[in-house]
């Protein structure tokens, strides 16, 4: 969709006013030396109901969230809130794509995610 690039490029801006404000208390500014990275795969448990992807890790120094290519439709990740699957509310990941944040400043809050069916498949990785 042509409107993606778009939403993707205001959103970021967003996001690096937000963390430059330091207004949320769960952005910190880590080191940027990673040790272990971990990944786990799971899958949504009732389509159209929001779930935690990653709990709370004040240890966090990056983490991804990916769609797999495999899938048919889009995964929706949020940040301290119930992610939704209605467009332009949450973070939306094409299928074959992901979301990362990582490096000067990282999300160390739950992040969840939201698919609209059932065993939606979807990769976490984090690294502290």
């Amino acid at each position: 969709m042509p409107a993606r690039p778009y939403a993707a490029m205001v959103l970021g801006a967003l996001l690096g006013a937000l963390l430059a404000s330091q207004a949320h208390a769960d952005v910190t500014a880590p080191p940027l030396s990673l040790g272990a990275m971990n990944r786990a795969s799971s899958t949504i448990a009732t389509g159209g109901t929001s779930q935690q992807a990653l709990a709370a890790n004040p240890g966090r120094k990056v983490f991804c969230v990916e769609d797999p290519s495999a899938a048919t439709e889009d995964l929706f990740l949020d940040f301290g809130q119930p992610a939704s699957t209605t467009s332009g509310v949450s973070i939306d990941i094409p299928p074959g794509s992901l979301f990362c944040m990582g490096g000067g400043a990282i999300y160390t809050g739950q992040i969840t995610v939201n698919a609209v069916t059932t065993s939606h498949a979807f990769i976490v990785y984090e690294g502290q």
